[in-house]
This record gives structure tokens, sequence and C-alpha cells, in this order.
């Protein structure tokens, strides 16, 4: 069992997000009053008022994304590659041709999706909707995931283990610019604030990561990151489902943990007592 509990930048609990539940990856709906989220073989959409959504009946289904405007979800699934589901009344589930591999993001305007395609050596591709076509975006020797669009869609934001532990980085979506380390670490799951000003990963250590983005041209420019808080990590946490989402202003943040969660852990300050430490050695 376990809880999506709500927590602010401190690692401070401000209350629960529906019953406890064998919760898995979950991603908040854009305005951040839903979740999507995976219990069991299935998806389902929670409000929180406590209504229950089936978004995939007996299907093994993971990995929900939201378009950006709440309307739709992409989502992996074990029998039929990467699904596409209106959220009304009445709306079936659809295949979206072409497509394969772990969905990670929707692009803000909708016309693009990001996914991972292989599992030894994972390569980010792109699935553009109009064309529906899936091309290679990074490919290497490497393996790459966890891709997040920023909002304006001019960055993605991803985890690749070149340097020999995986790490966050960003370059841009256009051109062939090489990408820039924001992590340094180790790094997984990076979520973007929405005006892009700051990025959200979970570090090696389990702590909530924090780093200031901007960019001069083509060249992106992130800033040292922080510590917020540690998250008492949950036994799915792995290279594809996150224990965590955030809210679009980056001031909540929802986290799936265990039943009996540790106590959550504010490191601000940390990188001055390690210093002070050292120096009294």
């Amino acid at each position: 069992m376990a809880h999506l509990v709500w927590v602010n930048r401190g690692g401070d609990q401000l209350g629960t997000f529906a019953q406890p539940a064998r919760y898995w990856t979950m991603a908040l709906a854009p305005d951040g009053q839903r979740v999507a989220v995976s219990v069991g073989p299935e998806l389902l959409l929670l409000s929180p008022t406590g209504g229950r959504v089936r978004v995939t009946h007996g299907t093994e289904s993971w990995n929900p994304v939201w378009r950006p405007d709440g309307t739709e979800l992409l989502f992996s699934s074990s029998i039929s590659g990467v699904v596409r589901r209106r959220l009304e009344a009445g709306a079936t589930a659809q295949l979206v041709e072409n497509s394969r591999g772990v969905v990670t993001d929707w692009s803000h305007d909708g016309s693009l999706a990001l996914l991972t395609v292989g599992t030894s050596s994972g390569d980010l591709h792109l699935y553009d909707f109009a064309a529906r076509t899936l091309k290679p975006w990074v490919q290497t020797n490497a393996h790459e995931m966890n891709a997040r669009f920023s909002s304006d869609g001019k960055w993605v934001a991803f985890v690749s283990d070149e340097s020999g532990q995986p790490q966050v980085y960003v370059r841009p979506l256009e051109g062939s610019v090489p990408a820039v380390a924001v992590s340094v670490e180790g790094g997984k799951h990076p979520r973007w604030r929405r005006d892009g000003k700051e990025l959200f990963f979970l570090g090696g250590d389990g702590s909530m990561m924090a780093a200031t983005f901007s960019a001069r041209g083509t060249t992106a420019e992130p800033g040292k990151p922080q510590p917020l808080f540690r998250i008492p990590l949950n036994d799915i946490t792995a290279d594809w489902f996150s224990p965590y989402d955030v809210t679009s202003d980056g001031q909540r943040f929802l986290l799936n943990v265990p039943d009996r969660p540790e106590p959550l852990m504010f490191l601000q300050g940390l990188d001055a007592l390690v210093a002070g430490s050292r120096g009294g050695r």
C-alpha cells in the first residue's frame, strides 16, 4: 500500500490525495486538481473529492501523460503500445498509429510526444501526431529516458547514463547543440516549472532537487542544483516509474510514498554544514 501525499518545498506535509492503494505511476493534471494513476493493472482518474474514474479496463497501463489542455491522456500499454484516450463520457481508447515504447511527455501545442524506445539501451524519439511518424531524436550507446518538454517547446530535459550514472541533461528541441548537464551527483525524473525558469529532479540519494534555468540563444545555463527535501522512496521507484509530480508553479509536490513513510528531511544549508565539519578536522 502507498499514500499520495502533498508536501511543500520544505518537505512539510500538507495533506493527502485519495485513499491509500497500490499506486504506481502517476501524473498531475495541468490544473493540479486531478491525478491519473495506475493502480494494479488499471489506470484511474482521481479527484480531490474522492472520485475514481476508470480510464482502462483490465489492460496493464502505465506512464500516463496529460495533454496540456487537460482533455486527453497518453499512456503506455503492455498489449497495445501507446494509447490515446479523450476524457469525456463515451470516449474510447485509441492506439496511436506507428508508435511504440514508453511515452514520457506531450508538447504544449499537442503536436508532438516524447518516447523512449528500447529497454537495454533506450533512445529518445519524437512522435508527430499530424504526420503519424516516430523519428529518433537522441540515439547513442547510452540509455536515455524521462524526457520532458519545456512549456515553450524550445527545450527538452532528459536523463542519460553516458557518464556512467543517470544524470539530467537539457538541450534544445531543434538543432544539434550538445546537451548540458543539470545534475551533478545523479538525477532522474526531471520536471519543469511551467514558466521554464526552474527544473526539479530526483537526486541520486533520493533528495528532491531544484535548479534554476535560463538560456542564452541555444546555450542552456542551468543553476547549481539545490536540495529541497528527501523523498521516502517507494518500491515502485525505477527508471520508468517516478515517485512524484509537481504543480505548475513549483510550490507543491505530490509524492507516492510507502505505507509508513520516513520523516521528510529538510536539507537547506547542507553544503555549509559539510564544509564546516571538514574545516574542524
